[in-house]
């Protein structure tokens, strides 16, 4: 979660102004209302407070809130709220994308503490009216970075433009970092984000109604870079409800060079989307090193799911979930437990978890291409109070490996040869892209190519960058897409491919092409409509072989038609990871097959084994053929 970088401007002091704080420097303690602080802007006095060199800074109550641009905090100093006192960020101010109300930037030994009710309150609102602020997720209730020895304690954070409290920096981590009896409520992007923290508690915090942009989270552990580290974090004794999206999310997306440690201990996280989401993204020949405890937490009445767990190949167990003492209770219908992998899921303990819901259904919805055996035990409570033990062993033999699945392969792309085998286009079609997606397009010198974008918003943000590359992986070009419905024109200066690349994460993306000659490269995520593509098997070719992939607790039926219109293969309901194989009719000539999509309940991720060209077509008029290029094959 990349925080912008801004310079916050400093005071430039009168002489009067040194000179005041040149009396208190040295001294036990100062107030603010020593320096006068104005009604209408409180700035000032409260950025002489902080220069003036004592040890205890006491926010006093002067009778109306302390108005104040973004300030900058100073290391060795206590700073106390008293009962009653609210700083606020001065409405109008805060236009820098990284405007934060306080910042700790490199400090050591900072108390910041409320004696009473006593808050900090930013204008969200105001910070997400396109109409008066420029969009960012940077505006903090409190940053700090790389920071050590800071203790914050028992405030009220409110509707920052950001985070309640960011915890990050490149580099050096925050350490020894401790957050007691905070309220954090009704943030725009997360009630506290961890990036880079070794030894950090979290302590009796309630956390709410976190809403705005993604990933609206009560706490997320999200780490930029590989050398950040996420080291003896302990969260414990905090109630975390009501968050537009999970109520903890354990977020890598990149290995980390060091072990992480976290535990969650004593906590309670209700009606948010879910209760906790534990999700690692692995790196080829690269393998997490990690150790995530959950201890005597109850996770109620979260809207999707109570527990979320996606994980990379981790047959060996090198990601450790264990869980003692956990309850899961679920009146909304869904399955209260996630388990999804791209590979083979292990390192789970359980514990002696207990799930209560309305009867003796399976709690678990899993989407792996194989799962290890899982320690602990699963008690089973109905709404009777009636109890029953679940078979572990049974669900971890229904989700044995599949070796056909599990040594799937795809052909390599090769474009030497191939040319449009139609002259015009058809732009008419329903595939929606989602997360992240290639589209093949060849192109002729000269002609004017135009790519048409509609997203399908799934999200607060959209938008995404697309680069374009030549056949040989070369950066052609770039542009950004940040409307609903945009286009974007290029004359091609060689004939060839592009392949461009494009992310919308969350959002989903309909593009359509001018040119003939164009397809998606699978794998394909597709999203929900139902969808119909084209792909050529060769001649020969005695079976077709498609996998069908799907998240947890999702489905989706498809059916297979050959060349001729002949239906081959119809199946309803496909889950998790599965094949579909049917024989090809005999021929001299590549065929070209229709897979038809219906009834996706989320996303459909489509895979051509070897040896069909990886490449999904919108339309049979859109399709590649064999033949000799006599023009450079080089897009530029």
């Amino acid at each position: 979660m990349h925080f912008l970088k801004k310079h916050v401007p400093l005071l430039v002091l009168s002489l009067s102004a040194v000179a005041l704080n040149a009396s208190f420097a040295g001294t036990g303690s100062v107030k603010v209302t020593n320096f006068a602080p104005k009604k209408e802007n409180a700035t000032e006095a409260i950025r002489k407070a902080v220069e003036s060199g004592a040890s205890k800074i006491i926010f006093d109550n002067p009778g109306f809130e302390y108005l104040t641009e973004p300030v900058m905090l100073k290391s060795d100093q206590e700073i106390i709220l008293e009962d009653g006192v609210c700083v606020r960020a001065m409405p109008g101010k805060f236009h820098g994308l990284g405007d934060s109300l306080f910042t700790c930037k490199g400090l050591k030994n900072v108390i910041l503490r409320g004696n009473g009710k006593a808050t900090l309150r930013m204008n969200k609102k105001d910070y997400q009216n396109p109409a008066i602020y420029k969009h960012s997720e940077w505006r903090f209730g409190i940053a700090l970075f790389n920071c050590e020895n800071i203790q914050i304690k028992n405030l009220s954070i409110l509707s920052s433009g950001g985070d309640g409290v960011y915890i990050g920096g490149s580099g050096t981590p925050n350490k020894n970092i401790k957050l007691e009896e905070l309220i954090l409520d009704d943030h725009h992007r997360q009630g506290i984000s961890i990036i880079n923290a070794e030894n950090l508690l979290i302590r009796k915090c309630k956390i709410s109604n976190t809403q705005g942009t993604r990933p609206e989270a009560g706490i997320d552990f999200e780490p930029n870079r590989t050398d950040e580290v996420i080291i003896n974090t302990v969260i414990e004794e905090c109630e975390i409800f009501g968050n537009a999206y999970s109520g903890i999310l354990v977020n890598f997306p990149r290995v980390l060079d060091k072990p992480i440690f976290i535990t969650i201990r004593n906590c309670k996280m209700t009606n948010n989307s879910e209760g906790i989401k534990i999700a690692f993204n692995g790196t080829k020949n690269k393998w997490f090193n990690a150790n995530i405890n959950i201890e005597n937490c109850l996770l109620k009445n979260n809207l999707n799911t109570q527990l979320m767990i996606n994980l990379p190949d981790n047959k060996k167990g090198e990601i450790k979930i264990k869980m003692k003492d956990v309850r899961l209770v679920d009146d909304n219908g869904r399955k209260p437990i996630i388990l999804s992998s791209a590979g083979e899921l292990g390192g789970l303990d359980l514990g002696n978890l207990i799930v209560k819901q309305k009867d003796f259904s399976d709690p678990f919805a899993v989407s792996v291409l194989g799962l290890e055996p899982i320690n602990g035990s699963v008690t089973l409570i109905n709404r009777k109070g009636e109890k029953r033990a679940y078979d572990l062993a049974g669900l971890q033999k229904a989700n044995a490996v599949d070796p056909d699945i599990k040594h799937f392969r795809q052909s390599q792309l090769l474009l030497n040869d191939l040319v449009p085998a139609k002259k015009i286009p058809n732009e008419h079609h329903n595939i929606i892209v989602r997360y992240q997606g290639r589209l093949l397009q060849f192109v002729r010198e000269g002609e004017p190519l135009r790519l048409k974008f509609s997203f399908r918003k799934l999200t607060k943000a959209i938008g995404m960058k697309v680069v374009a590359r030549n056949e040989n992986g070369d950066e052609v070009t770039s542009f950004r897409i940040s409307k609903m419905n945009d286009s974007w024109e290029y004359i091609p200066k060689k004939t060839g491919f592009l392949i461009f690349e494009f992310k919308p994460y969350a959002n989903g993306i309909h593009i359509t092409s001018n040119r003939p000659g164009h397809g998606f490269i699978t794998p394909l995520a597709i999203y929900r409509y139902n969808s119909a593509v084209y792909f050529e098997a060769p001649a020969g070719l005695k079976q077709v072989v498609i996998k069908i992939s799907v998240p947890a607790n999702a489905a989706v039926s498809a059916a297979l038609y050959d060349a001729s219109g002949k239906l081959q293969l119809r199946k309803k309901n496909i889950t998790g990871h599965q094949l579909l194989t049917v024989p090809q009719p005999t021929g001299s000539r590549p065929q070209l097959w229709k897979l038809v999509l219906t009834e996706i309940s989320n996303t459909c991720n489509v895979e051509l084994a070897a040896p069909l060209r990886p490449v999904l077509y919108t339309h049979p008029d859109n399709i590649l053929k064999e033949e000799k290029r006599h023009e450079q094959k080089t897009g530029d």
